[in-house]
């Protein structure tokens, strides 16, 4: 399986494209749409080529909102694959920074962060859903307390990566050009509506009780 796109993130008109290169184009759309049908919430990264802007989506930071919202105007979609799992920064710089192509030069990149003991609520009720993953910290006890004692473990096995992780570079420093407050999503969504020329509003997806 490969990353899905759309016509946008060829590069190239597909009518003066060869005969070998329309097929190839095609066959790549169908697995697109593919991918797209069968994995809709896994979007990891929205790239706008024309606009300059790649899109990281930090886990639990309106991810599925964002996506409802733009992917219909994005040129390049990234995700569907099992390994392709909360691309950061340092991971999009190694494999993705190039989707604008030579002439466009590198993109932009934006993503969102919220208040970190919100970031870790979140975690939490996710990780309490059924079906949400294994439940490594219920060895110390079920609470949130428990919970943020296992994350706070300098010596825990199972690492949580930080949003600070993931806004950082290849060299460790905080490299993500634009970040957003999730708390001030009208911020956001103010820039993403300029760059695109759109009026969106996000929606409300998936909002869950405080614990």
């Amino acid at each position: 399986m490969i990353p899905a796109l759309d016509a946008r993130g060829i590069g190239s008109d597909p009518r003066r494209a060869s005969p070998s290169s329309r097929v190839k184009l095609v066959n790549l759309l169908k697995e697109a749409r593919s991918v797209r049908a069968s994995s809709r919430s896994r979007v990891q990264v929205l790239a706008f080529p024309a606009e300059s802007i790649a899109l990281l989506f930090t886990p639990k930071c309106g991810s599925n909102s964002i996506e409802e919202a733009y992917e219909p105007y994005a040129g390049v979609r990234i995700g569907g694959h099992p390994s392709l799992r909360h691309i950061d920064l340092s991971e999009y710089e190694r494999g993705f920074s190039t989707l604008s192509g030579d002439q466009l030069g590198p993109l932009e990149t934006v993503c969102l962060i919220r208040d970190p003991l919100d970031h870790l609520r979140s975690w939490y009720r996710y990780l309490l859903r059924p079906g949400g993953g294994d439940r490594w910290w219920t060895h110390r006890g079920g609470t949130f307390d428990h919970f943020l004692e296992y994350v706070l473990d300098v010596e825990q096995t199972r690492k949580m990566k930080t949003q600070h992780e993931f806004v950082r570079d290849e060299t460790g420093e905080i490299g993500v050009d634009r970040i957003f407050a999730l708390e001030r999503m009208d911020r956001f969504e103010n820039f993403m509506n300029e760059r695109l020329g759109v009026r969106r509003t996000l929606p409300v997806l998936n909002r869950s009780e405080r614990v």
